[in-house]
């Protein structure tokens, strides 16, 4: 999965929320907790280095190896 897809639905609801649109109208969820939801799942992807990132330069789509340690990884 590409993380980019995940980020962009983020910023979709983290803009609709700002604008004042308090639900999605097709779920009739706050677009807070969509937001947070995609937020969990970049965490995810991130800690089980799951999926493609495409963040950044490549130097910096892994986490720093002292995190790896604290993800349980190193």
């Amino acid at each position: 999965m590409s993380w980019e897809r995940v980020f962009a639905a983020l910023m979709r609801y983290m803009w609709a929320w700002w604008r004042g649109d308090s639900y999605d109208l097709e779920t009739g969820q706050s677009h807070l907790w969509h937001a947070a939801c995609c937020i969990a799942s970049l965490i995810a992807y991130e800690v089980g280095m799951i999926g493609l990132p495409q963040i950044g330069n490549q130097n910096s789509n892994k986490p720093p190896s002292n995190n790896m340690k604290r993800y349980g990884k190193a």
